[in-house]
């Protein structure tokens, strides 16, 4: 069996556990070692100096002294386990003593009653290589260790130079203690997308989801079943058509044509529905002859922030979802490129307009948690 039947075969158990009982995921303790090196793995796209004369700014890479901290880290359920500091030198025989000394204490704040339906390496209930559930090789995009806590840490931790190993450790336990409140469902929803994304290639590479970073108490079950998804496909169409009536995007014509017809659709069956716009910074859009129309119209306008396409969700999915679908494609006519447009928009299922606004969340949250600073998908 390859290594993609392998990890297809897990995925489907695992969706499969979750379709029997909603809280499977919350009893798997995931767990995963790690190794924090003096210099970590810098990211130099993220790494600027801004200043008017050359400030000569330098950063070290190489060290005479190096030093190194392996770290083991458990998640269950909205708890962190750990960390654990591991001897530079890990074998089988080492990580037994380890789990012997230190597994009953991990669980002392834990009800019985969780205990007994925990998944780990205990009797029958152990997902790991040579367990009853084997684990897919090379499959970190399916451990939220690796797709969230390890960035999330090591980010925390390198945000200045480490010069002792002490700092190291302290940096490592402070980082810890913060994302401990970020621990929360939108972990088990995530390995749940990533699953479904790995059978959908066959247990092959997929382009993952944005990782699950700050906290997501805005992303609930509630506010996502909230986003009507059907409304966009009602409107977006009208709103193609005028433009392509309109050759030229002013300020006149989002005020006139398009601004109206989407207000007057969303508030067809309620006149006093409350409506929140959010748009980029486009000319037409932050005009003050649109400022005023939404005003009058009793409109709340998000301000949306310079130089940040990932947080539109138009930038982020929208666009790049019609264009995927339209490649390839020649029309004879900008009629014909008009209905192609509209079809592709309509094709679109409720669910990935879920995921839309979902993801909109997601990078909302990254964006904080990295202090506004550039961010990368991941």
């Amino acid at each position: 069996m390859g290594d993609g039947e392998r990890t297809t075969t897990f995925c489907q158990w695992i969706l499969d556990r979750t379709d029997n009982n909603r809280e499977f995921l919350s009893n798997v303790l995931w767990t995963d070692e790690s190794c924090f090196t003096r210099s970590g793995v810098v990211n130099f796209h993220n790494q600027r100096i801004w200043s008017h004369e050359n400030p000569y700014a330098v950063r070290e890479r190489n060290f005479q002294h190096e030093f190194s901290v392996n770290v083991w880290i458990g998640i269950y359920r909205n708890r962190l386990f750990g960390p654990y500091l591991l001897p530079a030198r890990l074998n089988a025989a080492i990580f037994l003593e380890f789990l012997k000394a230190e597994h009953a204490n991990m669980w002392d704040d834990v009800m019985l009653d969780l205990r007994r339906l925990a998944w780990f390496q205990l009797d029958e209930r152990w997902i790991g290589r040579g367990g009853p559930v084997a684990w897919p090789p090379r499959s970190p995009d399916l451990n939220p260790l690796d797709f969230f806590v390890w960035g999330f840490l090591k980010q925390k931790v390198y945000e200045t130079p480490v010069t002792t190993r002490d700092m190291l450790i302290d940096r490592i336990r402070n980082a810890c203690d913060e994302i401990r409140p970020y621990l929360n469902n939108a972990i088990p929803r995530s390995i749940i997308r990533r699953c479904e994304l790995c059978i959908e290639q066959l247990g092959l590479h997929f382009d993952d989801d944005p990782r699950v970073g700050a906290p997501k108490t805005a992303v609930t079950q509630e506010n996502v079943d909230a986003i009507d998804a059907k409304l966009v496909s009602r409107w977006i169409p009208k709103v193609i058509r005028s433009l392509n009536e309109q050759r030229t995007v002013t300020a006149d014509w989002y005020t006139t044509i398009c601004l109206p017809k989407v207000i007057t659709e969303l508030r067809k069956n309620n006149p006093e529905r409350k409506i929140v716009v959010h748009q980029d910074n486009a000319s037409p859009h932050t005009a003050q002859k649109t400022r005023q129309y939404l005003t009058e119209e009793n409109v709340e306008l998000l301000d949306h922030p310079p130089y940040s396409p990932d947080l539109s969700p138009n930038d982020f999915f929208t666009f790049p979802k019609i264009k995927d679908r339209l490649r390839g494609q020649r029309f004879q006519s900008p009629e014909e490129a008009v209905d192609a447009l509209k079809t592709a928009v309509l094709d679109l299922p409720a669910n990935e307009w879920n995921k839309c606004f979902e993801n909109w969340f997601v990078s909302m949250h990254m964006c904080i948690n990295l202090r506004g600073e550039y961010f990368e998908k991941q």
